[in-house]
C-alpha cells in the first residue's frame, strides 16, 4: 500500500548512516492550491517542503524549522516550515517572468539560504545563512551540511503537481571512517531512485530495491499535515505594524481593513471601530 503525507526514518545497521523517507500528497496539494502556482513554482515549494521535512527528521529537540531561499531575482522567497509536530506550510514569491529555464541560482540573482530552529520549549533559537552557490535546492541543502555540520549528506528530491517526495542520507556525527567512505557508495545509489518508483513504490520496497546488500532498521512512519499558526492576534498586529496614521487613511476610502493570511488564506475584516479601539489598547472587533 503507497502511503502519503508521511516520513520515515531509517539507518544501516552496520554503518553510522540515517535516511528518511517522506512523500506528499494532500497537505502539498493544499499548500500549493491557496496561490494556484503554476508548474515551476509549485515543484519549487515540493522541493522546499520536502528539504524542511528530511531536515526536520532526526532533531534531538522538539522544535520548529523555518527553510527560507530568498534573493534579488524573479524569484524572492521560497519558505517552507515545519514543526515538531509535523504540520508544514510554505509559500513562494516571484515574479510572472519566472520561467522553467531558470536554475535555482539564476531564478534567486544573489541568493541566500537561511534556516531558522526554534526550540520548542528550552534553548536558544539558532539560525544559519549561506550563500546560494548551486544549482538546486537539493544541491544547497548538501552544501549546507558540508559547509555549516561537516556531515555528508545526500538528498534526492521529486516534485510535479500532483505529489512531491524525497530522502536523505546523512552520516551520523561520529568520525568513522568506514561510513565515510561507504557513504559514497549510497548516496549513487541513492541517485538511481526515479519518480517512478516515488509514486508506485511503499517504503520498505524503495529501500530494498536500493539498498538490497545492507541490513536497514526500519522507524515507525509519522504522518504530515498542513499547519498554520495564524490568528486574530497576529491579524491585529499587522494592523499595528501598518500604523496608526496609513491605517486610518486606508479607511478613508475603505469600508475595512481586509488582513489575509498568506499560508492558509485565512481573512479578518476591520472596520474603523475596530482600529480605533486596536490603537486605544482596547483590542480589536472580530468580524
Amino acid at each position: 500500500m503507497i502511503e502519503f503525507d508521511v516520513c520515515q526514518n531509517f539507518i544501516f545497521k552496520d554503518l553510522a548512516v540515517r535516511g528518511t523517507l517522506v512523500r506528499l500528497k494532500d497537505s502539498y496539494q493544499t499548500i500549493t492550491h491557496q496561490h494556484h502556482y503554476p508548474a515551476v513554482l509549485g515543484n519549487l515549494l515540493g522541493e522546499g517542503l520536502l528539504g524542511v521535512i528530511l531536515m526536520s527528521s532526526f532533531l534531538k529537540q522538539r522544535g520548529q524549522l523555518t527553510l527560507e531561499f530568498q534573493g534579488e531575482g524573479d524569484l524572492s522567497l521560497l519558505s517552507a516550515r515545519c514543526t515538531a509536530n509535523n504540520e508544514i506550510r510554505g509559500l513562494v514569491r516571484a515574479s510572472p517572468e519566472l520561467i522553467s529555464t531558470k536554475n535555482l541560482m539564476q531564478a534567486l540573482q544573489n541568493g541566500y539560504l537561511n534556516l531558522t530552529y526554534e526550540p520548542e520549549q528550552m534553548g536558544e533559537p539558532y539560525q544559519s545563512i549561506i550563500e546560494v552557490t548551486q544549482t538546486s535546492i537539493a544541491k544547497n541543502l548538501c552544501e549546507y551540511f558540508d559547509r555549516s555540520e561537516q556531515l555528508p549528506t545526500r538528498f534526492v528530491l521529486f516534485s510535479d503537481l500532483d505529489m512531491a517526495a524525497g530522502l536523505m542520507l546523512q552520516v551520523l556525527p561520529v568520525q568513522e571512517g568506514h561510513s565515510r567512505e561507504a557513504f559514497g557508495t549510497l548516496a549513487m545509489l541513492a541517485e538511481t531512485l526515479t519518480p517512478e518508483e516515488f509514486k508506485t513504490c511503499d517504503f520498505p520496497t524503495i529501500l530494498r530495491r536500493l539498498f538490497h546488500e545492507y541490513e536497514l532498521e526500519l522507524f515507525p512512519a509519522k504522518p504530515i499535515h498542513f499547519g498554520c499558526n495564524c490568528s486574530f492576534e497576529r491579524m491585529q498586529n499587522a494592523i499595528l505594524n501598518i500604523g496608526e496614521e496609513e491605517a486610518f487613511d486606508i479607511l478613508e476610502t475603505e469600508p475595512y481593513i481586509e488582513i489575509t493570511c498568506e499560508f492558509c488564506g485565512r481573512s479578518q475584516m476591520f472596520d474603523a471601530d475596530a482600529v480605533e479601539q486596536l490603537f486605544d489598547g482596547l483590542g480589536g472587533k472580530y468580524h
